[in-house]
């Protein structure tokens, strides 16, 4: 049977590459080993996620596709990291906006109804 649970520092782990991935002069996440790009943290997560996917397959679960319709936008847009640097926003830490973003969601209150994809679109 396959392997099941993995540490944090398993699934956090990233290989030590040959070079890292630039471009336009700025230091990008993962990079090269062999010439073959690597994402970071990709060491432990590759197994884990193929036994779990094994998992599911011998329950006979299947996996599920999420439409692309249904996910919302990349944030931020090109217009809006245009903006930011204009204002001398140079923090691109992506995880500490996330975080603010869900410490100030967590104080609106639950409204049942989901809108729709299309709501998500810049009108």
């Amino acid at each position: 049977m396959d392997r099941l649970e993995y540490s944090q520092e398993e699934l956090l782990t990233s290989v030590t590459y040959d070079e890292p991935l630039v471009a336009a002069g700025v230091r990008c996440h993962g990079g090269f080993v062999g010439g073959q790009y690597r994402s970071p943290r990709s060491v432990g997560r590759g197994p884990a996620i193929a036994a779990w996917q094994a998992q599911l397959a011998r329950r006979g679960v299947p996996l599920i596709e999420v439409a692309p319709e249904l996910v919302p936008p990349h944030y931020p847009n090109a217009a809006q990291a245009a903006l930011l640097l204009r204002e001398g926003v140079r923090e691109h830490n992506i995880y500490r906006w996330a975080g603010l973003l869900l410490s100030e969601l967590e104080r609106i209150p639950e409204t049942p109804a989901t809108p729709e994809p299309a709501a998500w679109e810049k009108k």
